[in-house]
C-alpha cells in the first residue's frame, strides 16, 4: 500500500468514526410546550409564550438518541436555581401568576430558554359617566393579544347579562345601569375577570309653573 492509499484510508476511517458518532450523540431538540388546556405546541429557542395569568403551563425537554437515556436534563428558574430534572426528558409544571424565564440545560449546557408572559385583561374605561338617554361602551381587553382565542361574558353587578358574548358591551343607559360591568375572559381553560364601573347621571327636571 502506497502513502497515499494509506492516508486515503486513514481519511475514511476518521469520516465513519465521526458519523459513527453524530448517530449516537443525543439531540436536544424537543421542547414542549403544554397549556391549561389539552393543546401542544412547538415553539424554538428563545420563545415567548404568552398565556393567562394564572393558568398553569407544563414546559417539557427532551433528548432523542442511542445515548439520551443517560443524559441528566435540569429545568432553572431566573434566579439560576434548580426547579426539575430528569434523565432524558424533564418536565416542569407552573402555575404562572408573572411574568417568569425558564432555562433547560444538559451537563450545565443551555438547550432552550422559554419566556413565560402573564397576560391580565381589563375593562376600558375602567369608570364613565353618561347622560340617561345615550349610550355607553365597556371593552374588554387582552393585551397581548397572542395568548389564544379568547371566550367573553358579561356580568352587571353579580348577574350575567344573558346575550353579550363579545369583548364590547354597549349599554343604552338610563338611571338603573348605574353599576359595575364584569367582563369575564377565558382562554384555555382559564378565566379571569376586570371591571368597569358605569356612573348615569340624570338630568335635572325643569317645572314650569304658570
Amino acid at each position: 500500500m502506497t502513502l497515499f492509499q494509506l492516508v486515503l484510508c486513514s481519511m475514511a476511517l476518521l469520516a465513519s468514526s465521526r458519523q459513527s458518532v453524530l448517530a449516537t450523540a443525543p439531540l436536544c431538540i424537543s421542547l414542549e410546550v403544554n397549556q391549561t388546556a389539552p393543546s401542544n405546541e412547538q415553539v424554538a429557542n428563545d420563545s415567548s409564550v404568552l398565556e393567562l395569568s394564572g393558568a398553569t403551563v407544563s414546559l417539557t425537554c427532551a433528548c432523542t438518541g442511542l445515548s439520551s437515556n443517560t443524559l441528566l436534563l435540569e429545568w432553572y428558574d431566573s434566579s439560576g436555581a434548580l426547579v426539575a430534572n430528569g434523565t432524558g426528558t424533564a418536565m416542569l409544571d407552573i402555575a404562572l401568576y408573572a411574568d417568569a424565564t425558564y432555562e433547560c440545560r444538559e451537563g450545565g449546557v443551555l438547550v432552550h430558554v422559554v419566556n413565560l408572559v402573564a397576560v391580565e385583561i381589563s375593562v376600558i374605561p375602567d369608570t364613565q359617566f353618561v347622560v340617561a338617554g345615550n349610550s355607553a361602551t365597556f371593552t374588554c381587553e387582552d393585551i397581548p393579544t397572542g395568548a389564544g382565542n379568547f371566550t367573553y361574558q358579561w356580568e352587571f353587578d353579580g348577574p350575567v347579562i344573558g346575550d353579550q358574548y363579545t369583548s364590547e358591551l354597549t349599554i343604552e343607559a338610563e338611571e338603573y345601569h348605574s353599576g359595575g360591568y364584569t367582563c369575564m375572559a377565558t382562554v384555555n381553560g382559564v378565566t379571569q375577570s376586570a371591571i368597569g364601573y358605569l356612573i348615569v347621571q340624570v338630568p335635572p327636571q325643569v317645572t314650569v309653573h304658570p
